[in-house]
């Protein structure tokens, strides 16, 4: 059972008070007193804690905007979290879950780092070591190939 939320808590700055009361002023990202807030992912209005995922814009489309609290970042190329697959634009969001698709996003990365992470799963560097060998990390000079 969520426990009662203390929103007289003075904040460390002034740009984080303005953050949480635009964010109080929303319907669709207001937190009430438990805790209780809208999931992005299933739409449910339960005890829900901000995160942040990737998404695709095509699952993004299918979600709304409403519920966002901030986009962080636009990238070229990953993986969305909601569908699974890997896609061109993805979208950094700071949204809020629930415990079950919480759950549901920590299973999905457990296996995905169960396969071995990017350099095994993802199409791209499949496809990499697939045409350039087992050499392929030195010919294509990622970061990991140095030891960084």
């Amino acid at each position: 059972m969520a426990t009662k939320l203390n929103t007289n808590v003075k904040f460390g700055g002034d740009p984080t008070a303005k953050l949480w009361a635009a964010h109080q002023k929303n319907e669709y990202t207001r937190v009430d007193n438990y805790k209780e807030a809208l999931c992005y992912m299933c739409f449910s209005r339960k005890a829900a804690l901000a995160t942040l995922i990737e998404i695709c814009k095509d699952c993004m489309d299918k979600k709304g905007a409403e519920p966002i609290l901030a986009a962080v970042k636009n990238k070229i190329y990953g993986q969305c979290y909601k569908c699974g697959e890997y896609k061109m634009s993805i979208f950094y969001l700071n949204v809020r879950l629930c415990q079950l698709c919480h759950k549901r996003i920590a299973k999905h990365l457990k296996n995905y780092n169960k396969k071995g992470g990017p350099f095994e799963v993802d199409p791209f560097y499949k496809n990499l070591r697939r045409k350039l060998g087992k050499d392929w990390k030195v010919l294509y000079k990622t970061p990991s190939s140095f030891g960084l």
